[in-house]
């Protein structure tokens, strides 16, 4: 049997949060980050935190609007974010084959 390649997987997937955000973004759609709190059942600080190493790792886009309370930060994911939650599918993939 082969042996398992960890490898494959983004170390920034080893969080459930960061693979619930990447998942919700995968689609191409953008939240804001009310609407990711509420998804994901998070604190404003635990969201922010790994929000800014998605961002920092190049897999979301951020885009901030407005000032003050009319502010909005909204995250879409990118092409390396969409390449990177692809390889890490293709690696779950290959791990459910393996119970078949």
């Amino acid at each position: 049997m082969a042996e398992i390649e960890f490898d494959r997987v983004h170390p920034l997937f080893e969080s459930k949060n960061r693979i619930a955000v990447m998942a919700l973004l995968a689609p191409g759609d953008e939240y804001d980050f009310p609407a990711l709190k509420r998804e994901l059942g998070t604190t404003d600080g635990n969201l922010s935190s790994h929000m800014a190493k998605l961002v920092e790792a190049g897999l979301v886009a951020v885009k901030k609007t407005g000032a003050g309370k009319a502010s909005r930060t909204a995250y879409r994911i990118t092409r390396s974010g969409a390449d990177a939650w692809d390889e890490y599918l293709g690696f779950l993939r290959s791990i459910l084959r393996r119970s078949d």
